[in-house]
């Protein structure tokens, strides 16, 4: 008979903010929220500030009294850190398991079929303990026999007052009680049709769905729904992917700090988003045959002159090379920058995109490509090691006149708001945590 498989999800707490306590240990037990790009609203809640009802979502210049007379802690998001940590978590999963699928940046799932059914659950406990130990991560670790019920069940290992973190639907004698507890919309797949069709149809938890009449399945929810209930069964229907597939296009985009109405500003933008799209190629190993740009004024202000506009460009051959990208970008720019507009948002995408296995230049073309990937590498090794922006094209580096100082450090005028941003301590040599004996 064949073995059933075993899959566990991993699930950081709260996981941004659980990010900022990493090296915070005065943030202990108190309350800590991250805040979206531009700090706009808030997009993470510690536990703790979960406690004092602050919702997601809430626009942080309406409440921003409210938080500081409740004691929160707020944040600036920072991706470059919690990136970083995302990765420290996935690396200690791989000496769990050989299959481990990143799922997003704070869930992966892991086979668990080579543990005996009866030291699942302190396998499960041993993962959550390691991290915690290691990296002081929090997670919440959920097993069962298909990736849905490992889903259901890291729910209840983050939720319930009995569990410690670590929960296994594998053989368990509540397993019907826990689906019967679990509402419908929060089943792995089901969106907002499907859970509006079955509560019509009087179906309303887990356990309503695994017992559903299997024809009435193929006929309403064709084959995805057929795929969930037999999940809920306990049969394997997704198993690990553990390779990382190629993006289809690549995007970089922001609202800007502040409006930007001179075309020199909004030049050095747009060769700093292209410039970040071309390090996001090179680290799939990929080429981009088009490269789109998009502009567009404050839509939300409607007493001020409204623009927007995009264009697509060809480029002459698949390329990675930076200096080439910005060029493109910048030309992109000069067809539909128009003056006397306030811009709000500008952005970067990079399509037709292929494996780098080799780059078929035009018939009279004369491009070294090997010096190019040379150089593209050291640029991205420089740029690793000694922080971001360390080596850079001229485009994106107007005079100082140009920067502000946010958080005690030289921004560019048209950059994000982070006055609220902590150090990049995992990642910047010059920003590594200082320790007084």
């Amino acid at each position: 008979m064949r073995k059933q498989p075993v899959y566990a999800l991993v699930d950081c707490n709260n996981f941004y903010t659980s990010c900022e306590k990493v090296m915070r240990p005065d943030l202990e037990n108190k309350p800590v929220v991250v805040l979206s790009n531009n700090d706009g609203c808030i997009i993470s809640r510690s536990q703790e500030a979960k406690d004092l009802d602050i919702n997601m979502t809430d626009p942080y210049f309406k409440i921003k009294h409210e938080l500081k007379a409740k004691g929160v802690q707020v944040f600036s998001s920072n991706y470059t850190l919690y990136g970083d940590l995302s990765q420290r978590v996935m690396s200690i999963l791989e000496q769990f398991s050989h299959k481990v699928q990143v799922y997003s940046i704070d869930e992966a799932f892991v086979d668990l079929s080579h543990v005996p059914v009866a030291d699942l659950p302190n396998y499960g406990q041993k993962i959550r303990d390691t991290i915690l130990q290691w990296i002081k991560i929090p997670v919440s670790v959920g097993i069962g026999h298909s990736k849905t019920l490992a889903k259901i069940a890291a729910d209840v290992a983050k939720k319930s007052k009995f569990s410690t973190g670590s929960f296994s639907l594998v053989n368990s004698q509540n397993s019907d009680k826990i689906l019967a507890q679990t509402h419908i919309h929060k089943i792995w797949g089901i969106g907002r049709g499907f859970t509006k069709q079955l509560t019509n149809n009087n179906i309303h938890t887990a356990l309503d769905l695994k017992n559903i009449n299997d024809k009435w399945v193929r006929k309403n929810m064709s084959v995805i729904g057929e795929r969930i209930v037999k999940e809920l069964r306990g049969e394997s229907c997704i198993s690990i992917d553990t390779t990382r597939s190629t993006k289809r296009s690549i995007m970089t985009s922001r609202s800007f700090g502040r409006f930007i109405k001179d075309y020199s500003e909004m030049e050095e933008a747009v060769s700093n988003y292209t410039t970040r799209c071309g390090e996001k190629l090179r680290g799939q190993n990929a080429l981009a045959s088009y490269l789109t740009l998009f502009i567009r004024t404050n839509s939300h202000n409607k007493s001020t002159l409204q623009y927007r506009n995009h264009i697509t460009i060809e480029l002459p051959y698949p390329t990675n090379y930076t200096p080439e990208l910005v060029n493109y970008g910048n030309l992109a720019l000069q067809k539909i920058f128009k003056d006397g507009y306030t811009y709000k948002k500008a952005g970067v995408i990079l399509t037709g995109i292929s494996p780098n296995t080799g780059t078929q230049l035009p018939l009279f073309g004369n491009v070294d490509v090997k010096k190019r990937q040379e150089l593209m590498v050291i640029f991205d090794k420089l740029n690793y090691k000694m922080g971001l922006n360390t080596v850079k094209c001229a485009k994106e580096a107007l005079p100082k006149e140009n920067e502000k100082t946010e958080n005690g450090q030289r921004k560019k005028i048209w950059e994000m708001k982070s006055g609220l941003k902590s150090p990049n301590y995992t990642t910047r040599f010059i920003e590594l945590v200082e320790v007084t004996l």
